[in-house]
């Protein structure tokens, strides 16, 4: 029998993650939850969508789990967000990696999607509530933090530290050893090479950081 869950967000993000689940997990989508504000139809993919501030009453802690299935909005603070809103309900927030996902011997905290065909080495630690996204590579030893996003394709290679709150863009490289402050947004196809400090923006090959233009 399949493990009834609730997913948290009702974009295209959240339809996404409700097809991997339906086709491939030990999990079954029984509704989405988004706060009251936010929600625009009260029906999506023909599951209800119920508001987060009364979801317990429907759906309680108890008998129902929660996976929060929302992206790198607002540097991934609207899913860590979320997160701790259904930790303090009471929810368990179980992880998810795809069957064609190639892992060995990894530490993964709570909420974690690894989506399909992302290999990673052994020895690597993944922090609750990060999204590793298609095809990712994450070499041995590197440890990624919590509410991060890479996104498809990434190429982290061994040794690297990847700090909370960080956005790796499609199809970006990190170098061995290298270490990513907290909040680094990294661009598409960028590769870094040098450690990036804390809330730092890094786009290009080599990865340099992006400096706000300055009115005249």
């Amino acid at each position: 029998m399949k493990r009834p869950v609730v997913l948290f967000g009702n974009g295209n993000y959240a339809s996404t993650i409700s097809y991997y689940l339906k086709h491939d997990s030990e999990f079954e989508v029984v509704a989405f939850t988004v706060d009251a504000d936010y929600i625009v139809e009260r029906e999506k993919h023909g599951l209800p969508v119920v508001d987060f501030e009364t979801v317990e009453q429907r759906y309680p802690p108890a008998e129902f789990d929660i996976m929060i299935a929302v992206g790198f909005i607002n540097n991934n603070r609207l899913r860590h967000d979320c997160f701790y809103q259904a930790k303090e309900k009471g929810y368990r927030l179980p992880s998810y990696i795809a069957s064609t996902a190639s892992t060995w011997n990894i530490a993964v905290g709570e909420n974690t999607l690894i989506l399909d065909r992302a290999i990673i080495h052994p020895y690597v630690e993944i922090g609750a509530n990060t999204i590793i996204g298609t095809g990712s590579f994450i070499g041995h030893h590197s440890r990624i933090g919590k509410h991060c996003f890479l996104s498809a394709q990434v190429a982290v290679a061994g040794s690297v530290t990847v700090d909370d709150f960080c956005f790796l863009g499609i199809n970006s490289t990190v170098s061995n050893h290298v270490h990513l402050g907290e909040g680094c947004t990294v661009g598409a196809g960028s590769t870094v090479i040098h450690d990036i400090p804390d809330e730092k923006t890094v786009a290009g090959v080599p990865a340099r950081e992006l400096t706000k233009a300055h009115d005249p």
